[in-house]
């Protein structure tokens, strides 16, 4: 049984680190908006203060959860590195290679939660930048069908010439 339960530890070894790696530099990303002038504006609303406090923590308690994840991980592979003989082997061995799937699944569904996340601020990004052109001049090119956003433009300053 120590067999099954190395490899999984193995498998564990290579995915969480990268997976540790890919969130510390989704909170970077995050981070770094923060900072911005975009946050601030965000900020101003309860939504948008709402929105920024959960991201950090949402991201904060990934992070931590994948080292004590890691932690665990280690902790199991150095017992079973033991081989320790118990009467109750298999049953040990069940519920150890039960907690360290779960935690390794655990961690590669918050990878979509972080892309979530990034698109999330993105999109708010987007939305609070300054537009260049009136609310009017966008219902008109959307009533002549031209909602694509490069058309828009091209016809406005056509217009402004």
């Amino acid at each position: 049984m120590y067999i099954i339960l190395k490899e999984i530890l193995s498998t564990c070894f290579t995915l969480i680190p990268s997976i540790l790696a890919f969130l510390v530099a989704s909170y970077a990303i995050i981070t770094s908006f923060f900072s911005s002038n975009k946050a601030d504006q965000l900020s101003e609303t309860d939504e948008g203060n709402t929105l920024l406090h959960d991201l950090n923590s949402s991201f904060s308690a990934a992070i931590y959860f994948l080292i004590i994840t890691l932690l665990l991980i280690i902790i199991i592979k150095f017992v079973a590195i033991l081989e320790i003989p118990s009467m109750y082997e298999v049953e040990v061995n069940s519920i150890c290679a039960f907690l360290i799937i779960f935690f390794l699944l655990f961690s590669i569904f918050r990878i979509k939660d972080a892309v979530s996340d990034i698109y999330s601020i993105g999109k708010a990004s987007i939305l609070l930048r300054p537009c260049t052109y009136s609310d009017e001049d966008k219902k008109e090119e959307i009533k002549k069908g031209n909602n694509n956003s490069s058309k828009a433009l091209k016809t406005i300053k056509k217009k402004k010439k």
